[in-house]
Formats: structure tokens, sequence, C-alpha cells
């Protein structure tokens, strides 16, 4: 574990999962981690900077969006989601995982739901280097307009 609860705190903050603390901690550390600074400087987790780091998390604005969604009878998970990607322009689904705090296979399904609605976009971007190209997810209609089709439901 990291050696002190508020550097973990941080890294939870920034979005990463416990495991991947781990494994951040495991990969670049050694299996002991002298300084968090070190960490910084040292890590690209996935392709991320974390010293670049800037995610946006649900905020209380958000969280009323979610639940007026809810209350329109759609699922937890998607209304999260239509929540963040309303105040985005576009979002990979990283920034997704992290930013709504659900993990990737709820993450796809709730995609997946908002694509059979044809509400979103979804584009490939390929990495630099190696691996399976990033899907790009951005919003195809208006939020009003979103809103209004669940209002007729």
């Amino acid at each position: 574990m990291l050696e002190t609860p508020e550097q973990r705190i941080i890294l939870l903050k920034a979005g990463f999962s416990g495991k991947e603390i781990e494994r951040l901690y495991i990969e670049y550390n050694n299996f002991k981690i002298v300084y968090l600074p070190i960490l910084y400087e040292r890590s690209e987790f996935k392709g991320v900077n974390m010293k670049n780091l800037n995610i946006k998390q649900l905020d209380e604005k958000d969280k009323e969006i979610t639940d007026a969604l809810i209350s329109l009878g759609m699922n937890r998970n998607v209304a999260m989601t239509l929540a963040y990607m309303q105040n985005a322009n576009s979002a990979t689904s990283l920034e997704l995982k992290r930013s709504v705090r659900l993990r990737q296979p709820e993450v796809s399904i709730a995609m997946r739901q908002l694509k059979e609605r044809d509400w979103i976009n979804e584009r490939e971007e390929k990495k630099p280097g190696k691996g399976r190209p990033y899907k790009i997810y951005s919003l195809k209609v208006g939020f009003n307009e979103i809103i209004a089709q669940l209002e007729k439901q």
C-alpha cells in the first residue's frame, strides 16, 4: 500500500480505483513507494500523465439531473453517464469510468443503451503506438430533446 492514507486519497480523488493504484505501486516502485511526487513524475498509467490529470467529477447539479432522469424511468448508470455527457463535448470510456465512477462493463452497457436510442455518436481513435483504438462518445441530440423523449414515454 501507499505510505500514508493521504497519498492514497489523492489518487482515489483523481479517479483511480484501488486496483489501479496497486498496479501503479507495484509497477513503478518495486513494491515500496518512497515519495508520492516520484509517482507523479514517473507515472504514465494507461496513457494518462498524472501531472496533467484533470478529470471532471459529477457535481451537485449533475446529481440533481441524474435524479430527474431516474424519476423519468432511466437506469441509474445511464442517467449518470448522460448527466456527465450533457456538459462534455466528447468523452472516452476511460474518462466516463473515472468521472462517473462506474466499472468499465457498466460504462459499455450504458453507452450501448444510449446508442440504441440514437442519442450518441461513437467514433474510434487510434492511440499512438500499439494497442486497441479507444472510443470517443459525444451527444448526437440536444439534452432538451432527450428529456422531451423521456417525458413522452
